[in-house]
């Protein structure tokens, strides 16, 4: 597919990673590759740009050649910290945001989850996001919002907020169906969890 002009990027890689001994996520390998790097090969070709949300590694992260993000809030604040941040620094009207641990994610993700998007454009709305849902369950780290959401993630935050899930239902938001793609939403949360899927792609 051609880049969407009015698209960036966004992986969150800016957790603790408690279940992978704390190590920093994206930077472990998988299929002899930092996690990351799958996401940024396979959906750079699609966006005007890709940004990493990061809060620890920087000069690991550096090699990628990716802008790179830090929370604004204090002590690892969650997801919703880092997509606050990773839209105070977004350039383009929409971002789509990706978690670092799902290496396997469609090569189509993007172009699903905009299109509901570019159809609410055409009718000259601007405030619908888009979220995937896997056939089990919706996917609230893989989305596309628009940039003017920041202010209602920063009013989140300052009132305890910190569930990704609990803002979004106090927003439009719509899920796009992926149950057809519903083993490419494997989030690789742990050491025997990148075993076993490697184990999958190489018997």
């Amino acid at each position: 597919m051609q880049k969407i002009a009015e698209l960036s990027g966004l992986i969150l890689a800016g957790g603790r990673a408690t279940r992978m001994g704390e190590q920093d996520k994206g930077l472990v390998l998988f299929d002899q590759m930092p996690l990351v790097k799958h996401l940024i090969d396979r959906f750079t070709p699609q966006l005007e740009s890709i940004s990493i949300s990061c809060n620890r590694s920087f000069e690991q992260y550096q090699q990628f050649g990716c802008p790179l993000v830090k929370d604004q809030q204090s002590d690892f604040a969650g997801p919703l910290a880092g997509i606050e941040a990773g839209l105070a620094a977004c350039t383009t009207p929409y971002l789509v945001v990706i978690p670092c641990d799902m290496p396997l994610l469609p090569d189509h993700l993007i172009e699903r989850l905009w299109q509901p998007v570019a159809d609410q454009i055409s009718q000259k709305k601007t405030n619908l996001i888009t979220v995937a849902h896997d056939g089990q369950r919706l996917q609230v780290l893989v989305m596309i919002l628009p940039r003017s959401c920041r202010s209602s993630i920063l009013s989140y935050l300052a009132e305890g907020g910190h569930s990704v899930h609990g803002w979004l239902k106090t927003q439009t938001s719509q899920s796009v169906d992926f149950s057809d793609e519903q083993s490419s939403f494997i989030n690789l949360n742990s050491e025997t969890e990148l075993t076993n899927q490697e184990s999958l792609l190489h018997p």
